[in-house]
């Protein structure tokens, strides 16, 4: 068995004990488990094998926890991470790269003097991983994968982050990290994530990997594969029911189609690829299997009578990110310095005005 994929059996073996030792909640095992994943983080980043295993482990990271509310140890591994990167690259950063990061660390230490916010573990994580992820990159050199293992590891990690929340949600002590959205005849769900969206994001970014390496790649098990992991990414989605979510797939699908066209020779792909691409279509439409979550998303859709409930009220509080951020010019120029503090107890969900909040112009 190659190298890669005894990396994937092994995260795959790790993150399903994750989910027992949860259910179980036995704090020992629990920290036993969690030893073993920070133990694999430490090897494969020596081993310069450090992005697919951490994307892997990404839709994991609020179950990689000894409880809810404590912190992570995707936090720690991130720092684990940069200190075995920075150890191989012998301390050596670029200067441009440290004085920027510092002079962001003044300008964001300086809006929290003026707004009396303090330092939180999150803050001073941040700024570690500033400093020394990029020392990470370097390993892209030793080219021990390529983008289709990326791809493979990323969504083999969302797929089954997905099954087993989905799976073991009726356990108490691991539905304490399972949210479920329920509201008239709606009910949405999010892996082992709080949000749908940040879900969604992660499962659509997952197929735009798999919709790109579709174009490029060569061998008949690896096109099988990526058809695999498209499918049941698309199934997990609709678990999501959200607007968002549909939008997103038919633009990449669109932008697909377009790529698909102009892609020059390969003619017995294209063909595969077109007829692969209506048998699936087809079927989505059509089985039981995905019929009571199209409904969920035509319900969310029938309640659309304006702009503001098609944004479910996006609009408002984006418009109101707005105000503050016109009505306080210390808030407008330096922001709210990395702090975790939101505008009427909401996130903006708009990623330039997060970014204008958290650290202004």
């Amino acid at each position: 068995m190659p190298v890669n994929i005894r990396c994937l059996a092994v995260s795959a073996v790790i993150a399903v004990g994750l989910c027992a030792v949860q259910i179980i909640g036995n704090p020992i095992l629990i920290l036993g488990v969690l030893a073993l994943f920070l133990l694999l983080i430490g090897w494969t980043s020596f081993q310069g094998f450090t992005l697919p295993i951490l994307l892997f482990f990404l839709p994991w990271s609020q179950l990689l926890k000894m409880a809810p509310g404590s912190h992570s140890f995707y936090t720690f591994a991130l720092v684990l991470v940069c200190a075995v990167g920075a150890f191989q690259n012998r301390l050596k950063f670029k200067k441009y790269h440290v004085l920027s990061v510092f002079g962001l660390l003044v300008m964001t230490l300086a809006a929290k003097l003026l707004h009396g916010y303090g330092l939180e573990f999150s803050y001073i994580a941040f700024f570690m991983l500033l400093v020394l992820f990029p020392v990470v990159r370097e390993e892209i050199h030793q080219r021990k994968y390529d983008f289709y293992e990326i791809v493979l590891f990323f969504s083999v990690g969302v797929i089954l982050a997905a099954f087993c929340a989905a799976q073991f949600s009726a356990y108490p002590s691991l539905r304490r990290y399972i949210t479920v959205h329920a509201y008239l005849n709606i009910r949405r769900t999010s892996g082992f994530y709080g949000d749908p969206n940040f879900y969604m994001a992660q499962i659509t970014a997952a197929l735009s990997g798999c919709l790109v390496l579709l174009l490029k790649t060569v061998g008949k098990k690896r096109i099988a594969a990526l058809g695999v992991l498209l499918f049941l990414l698309l199934y997990y989605g609709f678990f999501s029911g959200s607007k968002t979510f549909v939008l997103v797939v038919a633009l990449l699908v669109a932008l697909w189609i377009v790529e698909l066209i102009k892609m020059r020779g390969r003619a017995g792909l294209r063909m595969v690829l077109i007829f692969g691409g209506a048998l699936l279509a087809l079927y989505v439409a059509s089985s039981a299997m995905f019929s009571d979550l199209i409904e969920v998303l035509l319900a969310r859709f029938s309640y659309t009578t304006d702009l503001s409930s098609f944004t479910t009220g996006r609009t408002e509080l984006w418009a109101g990110y707005v105000e503050a951020l016109l009505s306080d010019i210390r808030l407008l120029l330096l922001g709210t310095g990395f702090t975790n503090v939101k505008y009427d107890d909401y996130a903006s969900h708009n990623t330039i005005l997060q970014i204008l909040y958290q650290f202004g112009i």
